[in-house]
């Protein structure tokens, strides 16, 4: 079974039990990782029978996959990391697009990473955001040492990028109208980061950083076809893989801390249970919160917490 479960215990404020022991602890910090979960639409089950269906946490190599065309869906990292294997390897690739961000890898010489510790956009907080909700993913491969990935590419490289999957019945799946939509919106951010790389490069300070000449970004130009229906036996679909995203799984928690949809409620890691915190989740405080290069940041801001709250 490829989707691994966590083992279930229970908790309440200072009590956890595991296997055939109890642990007892003034303070309890869940660090199990933003992505539990895999996301599979309902509609999986309508998928024939001869289709093989995994997700991406099941997903190794494309030897593993039977021959023939693969429908991927989703196009966050693991979507469009996988549908470039899946391309280079020679099979034929149907890409379901979702919302994403679009950048370069590297631009005037320097690493994206670079990039964006020199922009301070990873300083930027969750609540700085409208209703908190955080900009999409932003797509990156360490292959080859790093090079540019995201839907647009990997269309503009032989993938048929199609819009979001909205059902799949009599062996159809359906499709929203919204592909150039999306790409627009990435190719909207991917604009924006270049206007303020080049604003930043422009500065006295960064002229002997940066390559001033290397500005040369080739376009990418893409005309996406309306696909709304794609009938799976006719295309030869053989093998769908949900790339669709992650939820959390913190049904083991039996405490008042997680909400309808089963996300974690909390400040920066602090709950209203005093003495549980988290760590590590996606956008917890900032974009660094579920990097684990970076995960130090909120770590610490825990340990003061906990430690201004110890008896005296």
């Amino acid at each position: 079974d490829c989707q691994h479960q966590s083992d279930r215990v229970l908790a309440d404020r200072e009590d956890l039990k595991i296997a055939q022991a109890r642990i007892r602890a003034r303070n309890v910090v869940i660090a199990t990782g933003p992505f539990q979960h895999p996301i599979v639409p309902g509609y999986s089950h309508a998928v024939p029978a001869s289709i093989c269906q995994i997700d991406a946490t099941c997903y190794r190599n494309p030897q593993q996959l039977p021959p023939g065309t693969v429908l991927v869906v989703g196009s966050g990292n693991s979507g469009c990391q996988i549908a470039d294997e899946l391309l280079r390897s020679g099979r034929q690739v149907f890409l379901a697009v979702s919302r994403h961000s679009r950048v370069p890898r590297r631009y005037r010489g320097q690493d994206l990473i670079w990039w964006y510790e020199k922009l301070g956009r990873f300083d930027v907080t969750i609540d700085s955001f409208p209703n908190r909700r955080h900009p999409p993913s932003v797509i990156l491969t360490g292959m080859d040492g790093g090079y540019d990935l995201d839907p647009r590419r990997l269309g503009v490289e032989g993938a048929t990028l199609l819009g979001r999957l909205v059902g799949i019945a009599d062996g159809t799946a359906m499709f929203a109208d919204d592909a150039m939509e999306t790409l627009a919106a990435a190719d909207k951010s991917y604009a924006g980061f270049l206007e303020a790389a080049d604003h930043l490069a422009a500065t006295d300070a960064m002229q002997s950083e940066l390559d001033q000449q290397d500005r040369s970004l080739p376009p990418l130009t893409l005309q996406v076809e309306s696909m709304r229906a794609l009938k799976l036996s006719q295309e030869n679909v053989r093998t769908i893989i949900w790339a669709s995203g992650y939820g959390y799984n913190y049904g083991w928690v039996n405490l008042k801390i997680i909400d309808a949809n089963g996300a974690p409620v909390q400040q920066r890691g602090v709950t209203a249970c005093q003495g549980v915190y988290f760590l590590g989740l996606h956008w917890m405080q900032t974009f660094r919160s579920a990097v684990l290069s970076f995960v130090g940041r909120d770590a610490a801001y825990i340990a003061d917490h906990i430690e201004s709250l110890a008896p005296i």
